[in-house]
């Protein structure tokens, strides 16, 4: 499978740089492709949901860690895989079930995932962690971090 980066110009799809212009040229003209469309993550936002984090978890005093935050979040948002597990104790049947999150990372998710997720997330840290605050107090608080203010 070819990997193309492509720019919307103009409502058409371009390659970006030489080595996709000459990957496009393989496509034959009027045959039927199918493309998976993904945004390559920004690096900088990444960094700004972590940074989020923190600040939520220092006004908060719920999670003793940012990854113990980051879990809550995963779980309420339904962020995770489900195994369903059956076996036998004591010759009786027993079924559970386990909850594994799933990653985030660069490699999980696009950046309109991320940006979906990073979305949610904030709905879920005003519901159910900094109940009384708004969004915009934390991104406040996150740029003078970041140094955008």
């Amino acid at each position: 499978m070819a990997i193309i980066y492509m720019k919307k110009i103009g409502g058409m799809f371009c390659p970006v740089t030489e080595e996709d212009q000459e990957l496009a040229k393989k496509l034959k003209h009027g045959e039927l492709y199918k493309m998976a469309v993904t945004k390559p993550r920004n690096l900088k936002f990444h960094q700004k949901y972590f940074v989020m984090l923190g600040v939520v978890n220092a006004n908060s005093d719920k999670y003793e860690t940012k990854t113990s935050l980051l879990l809550h979040i995963k779980m309420r948002l339904g962020h995770f895989d489900t195994t369903v597990m059956e076996y036998f104790r004591n010759e009786q049947p027993v079924t559970k079930t386990l909850y594994t999150p799933r990653s985030i990372s660069f490699g999980s998710m696009c950046d309109l995932e991320f940006d979906k997720f990073y979305s949610r997330s904030i709905n879920v840290i005003l519901r159910d962690i900094m109940i009384g605050s708004s969004q915009e107090e934390i991104d406040r608080q996150v740029n003078l971090i970041l140094g955008f203010s």
